[in-house]
């Protein structure tokens, strides 16, 4: 059959069907073996592939940027949390990363990756020869984002609140694991009295997925502590204030 890649590794499974991986392409004739088409003569890079029930599609090659065009790069991928892949290139005495980002506000592994759009790059100098095979990517603690949203068509007075948590693992896994989260809710200002009180096991999903849950009606005015705690005993804490009155442009949930 055709060969599709040379010297290729660091293969990623980021997504239903969406694959990544780092191609040296050191030996690959000028073709692409997907498509079909012509390409950038023998340039490494980071490909991007779905499996459908047709086969195998490139859906994008992402090479390094002039001046650095040693098709001979090391290299590897990996996926974030957001979505996006960093690939990182590493030839004798450099390093380069580039990200390819998803659409703004879609923080969902494998979303909109067909643009292949670089989002920056960056490059380590380092002394000596050097070669680098392997990218990762990880946090010194989980992640957490949170959306708020106003309950009620038209709202109440004072208005009542839901509010969303989306929980990441602080590292890319390919099996789901259990963290514990904690959340309490507080009137805000001086006092020791507590709305409510839970502590439960949230699963984070493999593939850097995010786990989401969601707490309402919440009252005007209050504070609700959120901390999470994973399975290798780093945790973040968070904290979102309940706003007691609405605000143009807030989002209201009917």
């Amino acid at each position: 059959g055709s060969v599709m890649f040379s010297q290729p590794h660091g293969l990623r499974r980021h997504g239903p069907g969406q694959f990544a991986i780092f191609d040296n392409n050191l030996y690959l004739p000028n073709i692409n073996r997907l498509t079909a088409t012509p390409r950038k003569p023998k340039l490494s890079g980071v490909v991007a592939m779905e499996l459908t029930p047709e086969g195998l599609r490139e859906r994008w090659r992402a090479h390094e940027r002039p001046p650095f065009r040693v098709r001979e790069a090391g290299g590897g991928v990996v996926s974030l949390p957001c979505g996006a892949l960093l690939g990182g290139f590493g030839v004798r005495g450099e390093h380069v990363a580039v990200a390819i980002p998803p659409p703004a506000g879609l923080p969902t592994a494998g979303a909109g990756l067909d643009t292949g759009r670089m989002g920056y790059s960056m490059y380590l100098r380092r002394p000596g020869s050097t070669w680098s095979f392997h990218t990762a990517a990880f946090y010194s603690q989980p992640l957490v984002r949170h959306t708020l949203r106003v309950l009620g068509c038209p709202p109440s007075t004072p208005p009542q609140w839901r509010l969303q948590f989306c929980v990441w693992e602080s590292a890319f896994l390919h099996h789901s694991r259990l963290c514990t989260a904690h959340v309490v809710t507080v009137p805000s200002g001086a006092g020791t009295e507590v709305l409510s009180n839970s502590t439960f096991p949230l699963e984070l999903p493999a593939l850097w997925g995010p786990a989401c849950f969601e707490l309402s009606p919440l009252p005007a005015g209050a504070l609700t502590h959120l901390r999470v705690v994973n399975r290798d005993g780093l945790s973040t804490t968070t904290t979102v204030e309940l706003p007691s009155k609405l605000a143009p442009g807030m989002d209201i949930l009917c």
